[in-house]
């Protein structure tokens, strides 16, 4: 059993935009910015606002998920009417212990932190504090709050079980999705939450819908440049 689960973790959480699920699901992965550029997608496939802060801090060959459902950047993605899922996988997926934490939100950070056993340790090439040792692990989230969201990072890539959930937020996203999955004949469950404020435009759903179907129609293709960040309004 590792950590996770022996700190009372069962699921671990990643969040994307609705339009990348295709890629996602086609490759039963989510990947690495490293993996990614490996495979052929270009910068603009990322997050305009996060991807060199995650490069300087020497995070850009690891998953980014969370112990918890719910960051607070979906709950602000989702009010602004992008549609986004989050994506979940039991913890037993990690085998043993192949993973890290860390305390705080890569993409928001600004170079301030602390080192200490309830935060991690500055190690190479990483430039914030992780727990890297099962001990570290262990003292970083029992000293750590049941609301707070900690960074479950994976070195490269994580294969996707047939355990996984995707969680949507609107009964269109919820046909759509279940459309995608169907398609890849993947048999993942999708949730439906409603309690979150989003209702994206009807413009926005189309270019969504027309991603999706070049993404799974066209194994070659790498996007168009359809990122959120920079086309938020």
């Amino acid at each position: 059993m590792n950590t996770l689960r022996q700190n009372g973790i069962s699921r671990i959480w990643h969040t994307a935009p609705l339009h990348y699920l295709g890629f996602i699901a086609r490759s039963r992965a989510l990947k690495s910015k490293a993996r990614l550029r490996s495979e052929g997608f270009e910068e603009w496939h990322f997050r305009s606002t996060t991807h060199a802060t995650d490069e300087r801090l020497g995070f850009s060959n690891v998953v980014h998920l969370f112990n918890r459902r719910g960051p607070r950047i979906l709950l602000q993605k989702l009010q602004w009417g992008l549609p986004h899922v989050e994506i979940s996988v039991p913890a037993h997926t990690l085998e043993g212990d192949a993973h890290l934490l860390c305390w705080y939100n890569v993409a928001r950070n600004r170079g301030t932190f602390i080192e200490d056993p309830s935060r991690g340790y500055i190690q190479s090439p990483f430039r914030l504090p992780v727990a890297l040792t099962v001990g570290e692990k262990h003292s970083l989230l029992r000293s750590t709050t049941s609301a707070r969201h900690v960074e479950v990072l994976v070195t490269d890539a994580l294969q996707l079980p047939d355990e996984t959930e995707v969680t949507v937020f609107g009964e269109w996203d919820m046909g759509v999705t279940r459309e995608v999955l169907r398609g890849l004949g993947l048999p993942w469950e999708v949730a439906h939450r409603t309690h979150i404020a989003y209702g994206p435009s009807l413009s926005r759903r189309l270019e969504v819908e027309e991603f999706l179907h070049r993404s799974i129609s066209d194994a070659g293709w790498r996007g168009d440049g359809m990122e959120y960040d920079r086309r938020r309004l």
